[in-house]
């Protein structure tokens, strides 16, 4: 999948999206690896507008952490185009 516009705004949306979530969620980019609970591994990731990105969860609940933040990805964050 690709980032959103701009994607800063997102990295917060992310990490509070997937705080909701018991299951460990990485955000993947170019075989580097970021908690999507961490704002700082999110932010390392340099993720910007339409790079590709992977998100994998492991746990109780990682279908519906995957679900939802691939839907905000999807949404572009909630941000107009």
């Amino acid at each position: 999948m690709s980032t959103g516009s701009g994607c800063t705004p997102g990295r917060p949306a992310i990490s509070a999206d997937g705080g909701r979530f018991k299951a460990n969620i990485d955000v993947i980019r170019e075989g580097m690896t970021a908690n999507a609970k961490s704002l700082l591994g999110l932010m390392a990731l340099e993720a910007a507008q339409g790079t590709k990105i992977v998100i994998r969860a492991k746990g109780e609940d990682a279908e519906q952490a995957v679900a939802a933040l691939v839907s905000l990805v999807s949404n572009r964050f909630g941000e107009s185009e």
